[in-house]
């Protein structure tokens, strides 16, 4: 993963969550839902956010890092171990991070689009970890990243389990839209502290 992150700028592991692990999260990732915890996504910055479904159909939980739900506290803890790891042998100069849970309904995508903002955002490395169990390639929802020239780099499929990280200058990317609810922790690594843009 680190490699591939230094060689290439992105890199994707299967099988980063064990099956247990992603059991134990669809029925939390169902009870988040039921209790009505997410919101429909927005596009933008500060004053200019905004709901727009042609552009971004998902819903999103931002919930608070300082008390994270009980159940993602283990995957809380190895991300924050890989922002460590990844200083320590890459030299990135992360100082924080941010992360939120996405659910795209069927049908959903988000337009191809940057993660970071030209001198407007502190966003160096974006993750997006897959929750969706018994994922089928029928099924759709691929993540696509591009290079600056707009050229296809590769399709991943949201199988859960799968750690996607790049670098968030560089890689244009978006999501299809899929057959069946998908769903991810997603997040980014930061160059400043947390709030600091």
């Amino acid at each position: 993963m680190l490699e591939s992150l230094k060689n290439v700028g992105w890199s994707v592991e299967r099988d980063w969550l064990s099956h247990q692990d992603l059991s134990d999260l669809t029925v939390a990732f169902q009870n988040w839902k039921a209790e009505n915890r997410f919101t429909p996504a927005r596009i933008g910055q500060g004053q200019s956010l905004q709901q727009h479904g042609g552009i971004r159909g998902d819903e999103t939980w931002w919930f608070d890092l300082a008390a994270p739900p009980t159940e993602l506290l283990p995957i809380l803890q190895r991300v924050e171990a890989l922002k460590v790891e990844m200083n320590r042998s890459l030299f990135l100069g992360l100082k924080d991070w941010d992360v939120h849970l996405a659910s795209y309904p069927p049908g959903a995508g988000y337009k191809k689009h940057l993660d970071r903002h030209q001198l407007q955002s502190s966003r160096k490395l974006s993750l997006v970890l897959y929750l969706n169990e018994n994922w089928q390639k029928a099924d759709g929802g691929e993540l696509v990243i591009y290079n600056q020239a707009g050229e296809e780099l590769t399709r991943v499929s949201p199988e859960g389990g799968t750690l996607v990280m790049f670098l968030s200058e560089d890689f244009p990317h978006e999501v299809l839209p899929a057959k069946r609810e998908r769903r991810s922790l997603t997040g980014w690594f930061l160059d400043a502290p947390r709030g600091v843009v």
